[in-house]
């Protein structure tokens, strides 16, 4: 979408995923307003590509074995 901002509040907990997302062009800020999170992160490199890369959507996915760390409100990541 350009130079613009896109932003988007959840209520509920989020969907889990099998797989990692990676972008090429923009990155995602996540800011927790209230709760509680585990999150799941890990390098490309560390990773087996799974989805190719599409240029239409900025994503690829990756499966394999991250890192966990639980986020609580307040916090930026």
């Amino acid at each position: 979408i350009g130079d613009s901002l896109v932003y988007m509040i959840e209520t509920n907990e989020s969907k889990r995923t099998e797989l990692f997302e990676g972008n090429r062009r923009y990155f995602d800020v996540h800011y927790y307003l209230a709760g509680h999170e585990v999150i799941e992160f890990a390098s490309k490199a560390d990773l087996t590509l799974e989805q190719r890369y599409q240029d239409e959507t900025d994503r690829e996915f990756f499966s394999g074995q991250g890192e966990r760390r639980e986020v609580h409100q307040g916090q930026v990541v």
